[in-house]
């Protein structure tokens, strides 16, 4: 038995020993490598040839997301005043109304005043970016009516209906007729003669005057001269 631990003793003392101490630079913390301050050069600068390009001007970018850089090129490209709906519609109120002018998108700011005694500023700012699709006028440049052509958001699209009728409510109060045609049925040309009726009457009216002989150019003699032209006719005896 003495021996069996005898034999364990040595073994252990063996194993101890057989151990080796690690080096103690292995425990020893890595230095950590220092980078060049920013106003440093680089410690490989560019070749005199390649000059270093400008650094560009970050973009600036509206609340709404997107860019907006008034001192770099405008971003604005040409578009039509109306739609191609509208163009049918204006094609057939000028053949219908030949003595009518149509004008297109109109600012309502254009077609009203403010009465005085009442806040200027309040009502043009309520009415500013409101318009208009086709404006009838004459020769004088009196508004005739004011032409509105809805298509389905005018008619599913609350806010769109409640635009309408204040703007309806603008045109009634100065006195302007207010005409609404929707585009899933536009009015063809007779259907807008009948909805203009007083411009038949003026383009007959213009034709009468027309026809009628103008007083100013017809030759007008006055009595002495009648009375000569009669005593010279029996003094000659015709």
């Amino acid at each position: 038995m003495d021996f069996f631990f005898t034999i364990i003793i040595v073994a252990a003392v063996l194993a101890v020993m057989s151990i080796k101490k690690k080096p103690q630079s292995y425990y020893r913390k890595r230095k950590v490598p220092t980078w060049a301050a920013p106003d440093q050069r680089p410690a490989f600068p560019h070749p005199p040839s390649q000059a270093t390009p400008p650094a560009r001007p970050p973009s600036k970018i509206a609340p709404d997301g997107f860019r907006y850089d008034p001192e770099g090129e405008w971003p604005f490209i040409r578009k039509d005043l109306i739609t191609e709906t509208e163009k049918i519609l204006f094609n057939r109120l000028r053949e219908a109304l030949p003595d009518y002018h149509v004008l297109t998108q109109v600012q309502l700011s254009q077609l009203v005043h403010v009465k005085k005694g009442h806040s200027f500023k309040m009502w043009w700012m309520s009415i500013s970016r409101m318009s208009v699709d086709f404006v009838i006028v004459d020769d004088n440049m009196r508004t005739i009516a004011a032409i509105e052509l809805d298509d389905k958001s005018h008619y599913s699209d609350e806010d769109r209906h409640k635009a309408d009728a204040k703007k309806d409510k603008v045109l009634t109060a100065a006195g302007i007729r207010i005409v609404r045609w929707r585009c899933e049925i536009m009015p063809e040309i007779n259907q807008i003669k009948l909805a203009f009726p007083e411009h038949k009457n003026s383009s007959q009216n213009e034709k009468i005057n027309q026809t009628k002989p103008n007083q100013a150019t017809l030759p007008q003699h006055n009595e002495v001269q009648v009375k000569n032209e009669t005593k010279q006719s029996t003094d000659t005896g015709y």
